[in-house]
């Protein structure tokens, strides 16, 4: 999947810069000059990652964090600014940015910062579909156990399952109730 980045930085240069660094690592990078404008587009194509500058003409940096994770909290923000402060970096990342940049910005940096942005997106997404292929396709996801004779278990219930045939489950008194229809004593 390409990853699609926006800039939004009041500064051309700003832009050109970031936009020349992403786009040599195989980002698709689109640059705006205003936060609305930026925002007008993100309705129509929503992007990945957002470079945003704290200090726009229109909208303040911070208030554009606010509506990117309220439209998509699974977007990443970069705050990038030439008037940084500790507090400012700590108010940026308690709303959800990835991370804190001061201007001047190196390619280096940029390139580095947008690769380990895409890795937390990569990584998010494949988690949610290990969740999913665990919850629909894995019949024993709602047992659990750790312990290698539990693994044991497991793995003969798996050999058992590809067989048609009856299983004798032996174990402790009331062991098996949790899940079954003896659990309220009667059957």
């Amino acid at each position: 999947m390409k990853m699609r980045v926006a800039v939004i930085d009041d500064e051309e240069s700003a832009c050109r810069l970031i936009k020349m660094a992403l786009e040599q690592d195989g980002f698709e990078v689109e640059t705006f000059l205003t936060g609305h404008l930026f925002l007008v587009r993100l309705e129509e194509n929503p992007f990945h990652i957002a470079f945003i500058d704290l200090q726009l003409p229109d909208l303040d940096g911070l208030k554009i964090l606010n509506l990117i994770k309220q439209f998509n909290e699974d977007i990443e923000a970069l705050i990038v600014t030439g008037h940084s402060s500790v507090e400012t970096a700590l108010e940026a990342t308690s709303r959800g940015a990835f991370h804190y940049i001061t201007k001047p910005c190196k390619r280096h940096d940029i390139r580095l910062l947008a690769l380990r942005a895409q890795e937390k997106i990569e990584l998010r997404e494949e988690n949610r579909k290990l969740k999913l292929a665990i919850r629909k396709d894995n019949p024993l996801s709602g047992i659990v156990g750790a312990s290698p004779a539990m693994q044991e278990i497991f793995a003969m219930i798996e050999k058992v399952a590809l067989v048609n045939c009856n299983v004798l489950l032996q174990a402790e008194t009331g062991c098996f109730h949790r899940r079954s229809r003896h659990q309220s004593g009667t059957v």
